[in-house]
C-alpha cells in the first residue's frame, strides 16, 4: 500500500471513530438496577413490577442523622431538620418524605354526624413541647423513623426510579447544611446504584487508557520497539470504541456486566496485534517492506481468525442464558474481538506502510525451553491431580450474590448499612403484599395480624411494618384505614385499594439467606388461602437473577467447549489433536472453581462469566502452538517461536486483569483476580500440556 493511500485510508478511519465517540457520550445510558438484568417473564420480575403499578415505581432511600452529643429534642435542632425536609420535598427526584417532624398522635372518636378526628403533632408549630419526647413511647415511629432514646432518626424518602446518581447528589447536597453535631448516612438501592453507576462509568472510560499503558510496556518487553508495542493496544481501543458505538446506536445501556467490555475488548484482543508486528518484525530482518507484510499475512490470517472465531464463541455462548445482561455481553465482546481481529489484518498493513515499524533494542521475554524425557509423567500428573481436586472442591462453592458486598467494608455505601440495619433493623426493603378480591374486614385484621406475627418471630426478621401498626396506634379498625386510604395520602404507601403491603425488615442483602427467609415466608403465607400473596423487593430480584446465573454456567461452559472443539475439528482435520489442543483449556476452568473454592468467592453474577472468558482466551495458545507444530514439526522450535510471544501475551492478560485489584468495587476485584491467575495458568498448562501429547497425537 503506497503511503498516499495509506493515510487517507486511516484518516477516514480516525474521522468516522471521533464522531462515533461524540454519538457514543450522547446517547450512551447507564441502567444497574436489578430489574434491568432479568427478563420480563421472570416471575420476580413480574411480582416487582406488580407493586410497583399498584403502590407506584418509586424507590426507598434512607437518610440517618445520629446525634454526636446528646438527643434531638431541642428547638434549633427541630427547626433546622424542618428546613432540610422542606428542601428535600424540592428537589424534582424526591417524590414524598417520612420522617418524625411531621408526626402526629391521632385519636378517632365515633360520632353521629361520622368520625371525629383530633390529631396532635408532636412538634406543634416546628419547635418542641412538652409532650414531644412522648413520641418515643410510640410504635409506629420508633424503630422505623427515630430510635429509642430519641439521638438517631431517619428521613425516608421515596424518589424516581431513573437516574440513581443525580438523585444522591442531589439529597446529599441538601443535608450538607446539617450542623457538625450530626453524623450523617445514606443508604438503600439508590445509594448502591449511585455507587455502582460510578463504578461502570469508570470502569467503561478511565480503565482503558491505563491498559494502553500497562500492554505497551509489556509488548515493548517483547517486541524490543516502543512505535512496534503502540500499534496492537491501539487497534484494539479503536475496536472498543466501535463497539460501544453499536451499543449506544441499538439501544444497548451501560451496566454491571456490559461495562466490562472495553475492558475485555482491550486486553483479549491486542494479543492479535502482537502476532502480527511480531511476525512482520521477523521476516522484515531479511525482506522488504511489501513481501514481509505479504508473508506475515499468510502466516498469522488463519491462527487470528481463528483464535478471534473461537474466543466470540466462548462469549457468544452467553446468549444461551435467560438473562438479556449477559446476552448483551457476549454479543458486544465477540463482536470487538472480531473487529479487532479484522482491524488487526487490515488496520496494521497501512499503519506498517507508513512507518515501517521494526527495528528493535533488545527483545527481553525469550523462552527457551528443553522438551525432558520425564515431561509427559509430570503431565499427567498434573492433569489427574487437578481433575481430583475439582471433584473435591466443586460442591465446597457457594452460590450467593450481595449487591452490598460489591463495596469495600470502609466505604461509605456498606458503613451506612451497617448503621441503618443496627438501629432500624434494615438496609433493602422487603415486601409482603396481600390481596383479597373484596375490602379488608374486621375478621381480616385478625387474620393478618396473625400472619404478621408468625413473620415477626422469624430469625432474620427484625420487625414487621404495615397498617397495622397504624391501626393499633390509633385504635382504628382496619376497614375505616382502607376506605380513608382513598383521600389521604399518608397511608397509599401502607395499602392501596384491596391491597395491603407489609414492610419486613431483614438485615439480609444476600441473595442465599434472602431465599430462605423468603422460602419461611412463603411456607407461612401458604396457610392462607382466601388471600393472594406477592414477596418481591430488590433482594427478591437479586436472588432471582443469581438463580438464573447459576442455572446458566453450565450450559455456557458447555456450548463453549462443543463450539471450541467443533471448530477446532474443522481446521486442524485430527480429533486426537483437537482433544490435545483443548486439555489446557478444561484444566483452565477445572483450576477456576478450584481457586473459587478454595480462596472461599461465591459464583454470582461476576464470577460466573470467568469460566467461558478462560475457555476462550487460553485456546488462543493452543491454536497458535499446535498451528505452528504442524508447520514446523519441531517443539523446540515451536516453544522457541511461539511460546515466547504466548508469555508475553499471557503477562500481558494477567497484568491487565491484575489492574481490575484496584477497581472501586469488589465483584471487579474478584473478577480481575480470577482471570489474572487462571490465564496465566491456563499458558503454563498449554506450555506444559501440549508439546509430550502433541508429538504422540
Amino acid at each position: 500500500m503506497s503511503k498516499k493511500r495509506a493515510i487517507i485510508f486511516l484518516s477516514i478511519i480516525g474521522f468516522l471513530t471521533l464522531i462515533g465517540v461524540i454519538f457514543l457520550l450522547v446517547r450512551m445510558k447507564v441502567d444497574v438496577s436489578g430489574t434491568a438484568l432479568l427478563p420480563k417473564e421472570d416471575p420476580a420480575y413480574k411480582s416487582m413490577k406488580k407493586m410497583e403499578e399498584i403502590f407506584g415505581s418509586s424507590r426507598t432511600m434512607m437518610v440517618i442523622l445520629k446525634k454526636k452529643s446528646g438527643d434531638v429534642f431541642s428547638n434549633d435542632v427541630i427547626r433546622e431538620l424542618f428546613k432540610i425536609e422542606d428542601r428535600l420535598k424540592e428537589l424534582p427526584y424526591v417524590l414524598k418524605v417520612d420522617s418524625i417532624l411531621k408526626a402526629q398522635k391521632v385519636s378517632l372518636r365515633f360520632t353521629i354526624g361520622g368520625i371525629d378526628a383530633k390529631a396532635t403533632p408532636y412538634f406543634p408549630d416546628g419547635n418542641v413541647s412538652s409532650f414531644s419526647k412522648d413520641i418515643l413511647k410510640d410504635r409506629l415511629y420508633v424503630g422505623n423513623l427515630i430510635d429509642p432514646e430519641g439521638k438517631v432518626l431517619a428521613f425516608i424518602l421515596q424518589v424516581t426510579d431513573t437516574k440513581a446518581l443525580e438523585v444522591v447528589e442531589s439529597v446529599k447536597k441538601v443535608f450538607e447544611a446539617v450542623s457538625d453535631d450530626f453524623e450523617i448516612y445514606m443508604t438503600g438501592e439508590p445509594v448502591a446504584d449511585a455507587e455502582l453507576e460510578s463504578s461502570v462509568w469508570i470502569l467503561a472510560f478511565f480503565y482503558p487508557p491505563i491498559l494502553f499503558g500497562l500492554i505497551w510496556f509489556l509488548y515493548f518487553m517483547r517486541l524490543g520497539s516502543a512505535s512496534a508495542a503502540v500499534i496492537p493496544p491501539v487497534i484494539s481501543i479503536i475496536s472498543a470504541l466501535w463497539t460501544y458505538e453499536i451499543a449506544s446506536l441499538i439501544g444497548i445501556s451501560l451496566n454491571i456486566l456490559t461495562a466490562t467490555v472495553g475492558i475485555f475488548i482491550i486486553i483479549v484482543s491486542s494479543s492479535y496485534g502482537l502476532h502480527f508486528v511480531d511476525k512482520y518484525i521477523e521476516y522484515r530482518f531479511t525482506m522488504g517492506l511489501q513481501d514481509s507484510i505479504r508473508k506475515t499475512l499468510e502466516s498469522e490470517k488463519v491462527p487470528i481468525t481463528l483464535s478471534a472465531v473461537t474466543t466470540a464463541v466462548a462469549f457468544l455462548s452467553f446468549i444461551f442464558t435467560p438473562l438479556s445482561a449477559f446476552k448483551q455481553l457476549g454479543i458486544l465482546v465477540a463482536l470487538g474481538v472480531m473487529l479487532s481481529a479484522i482491524s488487526s489484518l487490515v488496520l496494521i498493513i497501512p499503519v506498517i506502510s507508513l512507518f515501517d515499524v521494526h527495528k528493535i533494542k533488545r527483545r527481553y521475554l525469550v523462552l527457551n525451553m528443553e522438551f525432558g524425557k520425564h515431561w509427559k509423567t509430570f503431565s499427567i500428573f498434573a492433569i489427574v491431580g487437578i481433575v481430583i481436586s475439582f471433584s473435591l472442591l466443586v460442591n465446597k462453592i457457594e452460590v450467593n450474590m450481595d449487591q452490598f458486598s460489591y463495596f469495600g467494608s470502609n466505604s461509605k455505601v456498606k458503613v451506612a448499612s451497617d448503621v441503618s440495619n443496627k438501629y432500624f433493623g434494615w438496609t433493602l426493603p422487603l415486601y409482603v403484599l396481600v390481596e383479597k378480591e373484596k375490602p379488608f374486614t374486621s375478621k381480616d385484621q385478625e387474620v393478618l395480624e396473625e400472619i404478621v406475627g408468625r413473620i415477626d418471630k422469624l430469625n432474620g426478621v427484625n420487625d414487621v411494618t404495615s397498617i397495622l401498626d397504624v391501626a393499633e396506634s390509633f385504635k382504628v379498625p382496619l376497614p375505616i384505614l382502607q376506605m380513608l386510604s382513598g383521600t389521604t395520602d399518608e397511608f397509599k404507601d401502607l395499602i392501596r385499594g384491596n391491597v395491603l403491603r407489609l414492610l419486613v425488615k431483614t438485615p439480609y442483602t444476600d441473595t442465599l439467606r434472602t431465599e430462605r427467609l423468603v422460602k419461611k415466608i412463603q411456607e407461612i403465607l401458604k396457610d392462607y388461602d382466601e388471600y393472594t400473596f406477592d414477596v418481591t423487593g430488590p433482594v427478591v430480584v437479586t436472588a432471582s437473577l443469581n438463580s438464573k446465573i447459576v442455572k446458566s454456567q453450565f450450559i455456557t461452559v458447555a456450548v463453549s467447549f462443543l463450539f471450541i472443539f467443533g471448530l477446532l475439528v474443522a481446521v486442524f482435520k485430527k480429533v486426537v489433536i483437537s482433544l490435545v489442543a483443548s486439555i489446557p483449556i478444561i484444566l483452565t476452568t477445572f483450576l477456576n472453581f478450584i481457586l473459587m473454592a478454595v480462596v472461599k468467592i461465591s459464583l454470582e453474577i461476576a464470577t460466573s462469566i470467568v469460566s467461558s472468558m478462560l475457555m476462550g482466551l487460553v485456546i488462543d495458545y493452543s491454536i497458535h502452538f499446535v498451528s505452528k507444530y504442524l508447520t514446523m514439526k519441531s517443539i523446540r522450535k515451536v516453544i522457541q517461536e511461539v511460546g515466547a510471544v504466548i508469555l508475553s501475551n499471557s503477562i500481558g492478560l494477567s497484568v491487565g486483569f491484575a489492574s481490575l485489584l484496584f477497581a472501586p468495587l469488589i465483584l471487579y476485584v474478584k473478577l480481575g483476580f480470577l482471570l489474572c491467575v487462571g490465564i496465566f495458568a491456563g499458558m503454563i498448562l498449554t506450555i506444559l500440556i501440549i508439546p509430550p501429547f502433541l508429538e504422540k497425537a
